[in-house]
């Protein structure tokens, strides 16, 4: 009897290695103690929320003054040589779907640069803050995999800037009273806006992890991020465009009809506030268009600016994170190697008073 008995499909099977992947990975990060200890000493202060609301105030105040200027602005379209405002023709969008799509990106550009500037604060001082009140070594001799200690810190210094991004939301939201925006290019800013702040997380706590001082770890943290999404894109699209300028094949406003202007969108993309700024203008204007492809002619599929920007910044996260990881390494590993390991690895720690 035994031989007629089916075989039974066993726990680890292929069909439960994707949910049990997201399971675990969920669980580790929700009982991670470094993101419990640093969130609760974030989120009990008053610090946090004062920030927040600080930034909250601040956010609707350039809203109101973007407000005022889209409203008062007379823009003026070209024609020819003829000039036309763009309200009084029938052909035209509505004032008011023009006022809520460029109030919106101007908040979602705002919100972009915030987290620029305010991202290397919250990241790059975690590990190096570490080092400098002497508790590194600590943090090393616990049970924590190295991996465990970079995204229980990556996490626990992005939750606040998450809820920061959050926050600013409804508004950008209030761009939906006006008409002009559609819930496919809120969601496309959302993520682009996420993504940013995992890339600048990443970022910092390389830098974290390299330096022994916080100072010097935010320092390098913003210049990083300055060169990576301004100072690189322009000189390889200036690059360029001087190197084929004399074919005269370069026109930014006209979207990847070739290889070049492939590759210049590319470029661009690696900065979010281009990526949600054009995927915004192929949206309006060319349709048929999603968040993830558009095309010039039927039945061509390209990426848009904010999917590009996506695959880019997933490179760039695994490459940062992961040189971040091997730059931790517990003292129960060196343990493993011998005491001479031990020692060499206690030599190379520098007097921090």
């Amino acid at each position: 009897m035994a031989g007629n008995i089916l075989p039974q499909r066993e726990p680890g099977s292929r069909l439960e290695i994707l949910p049990r992947l997201i399971s675990g990975g969920w669980q580790s990060l929700r009982y991670n103690p470094i993101i419990i200890k640093e969130l609760r000493y974030r989120m009990r202060s008053w610090h946090g929320l004062v920030d927040l609301a600080t930034f909250s105030l601040l956010l609707s105040i350039f809203g109101l003054i973007m407000y005022n200027f889209y409203q008062s602005s007379n823009r003026l379209y070209y024609l020819g040589n003829n000039a036309y405002n763009v309200y009084a023709t029938g052909n035209q969008p509505p004032r008011s779907q023009e006022l809520g799509s460029n109030y919106f990106i101007a908040i979602v550009v705002a919100q972009l640069f915030l987290a620029c500037i305010l991202a290397p604060s919250f990241s790059a001082p975690t590990i190096a803050g570490e080092k400098e009140r002497q508790t590194y070594d600590v943090l090393l001799v616990t049970l924590l995999r190295p991996r465990d200690i970079i995204i229980g810190k990556l996490f626990s210094s992005l939750a606040y800037l998450m809820l920061v991004t959050i926050a600013g939301i409804p508004v950008a939201s209030v761009a939906f009273l006006m008409g002009g925006l559609e819930p496919d290019q809120l969601v496309a800013a959302i993520v682009v806006m996420l993504v940013t702040g995992l890339v600048l997380g990443s970022i910092g706590i390389y830098w974290s992890s390299a330096m022994l001082r916080s100072t010097a770890a935010s320092r390098n943290a913003f210049i990083n991020i300055l060169v990576l999404y301004f100072v690189l894109p322009l000189l390889l699209v200036y690059g360029l465009n001087i190197l084929f300028q004399p074919y005269g094949v370069f026109e930014l406003s006209v979207y990847a009809e070739n290889d070049l202007k492939d590759t210049l969108m590319w470029i661009s993309s690696i900065n979010p506030m281009y990526a949600i700024v054009d995927t915004n203008e192929i949206l309006k204007n060319r349709a048929g268009s999603n968040i993830i492809f558009f095309g010039n002619t039927p039945g061509e599929f390209l990426f848009t600016p904010a999917s590009r920007f996506l695959f880019i910044s997933s490179g760039i996260i695994i490459i940062y994170l992961w040189q971040a990881i091997r730059r931790v390494t517990p003292l129960r590993m060196e343990s493993q190697k011998g005491p001479e390991a031990v020692k060499n690895k206690a030599g190379t720690s520098q007097p921090l008073g």
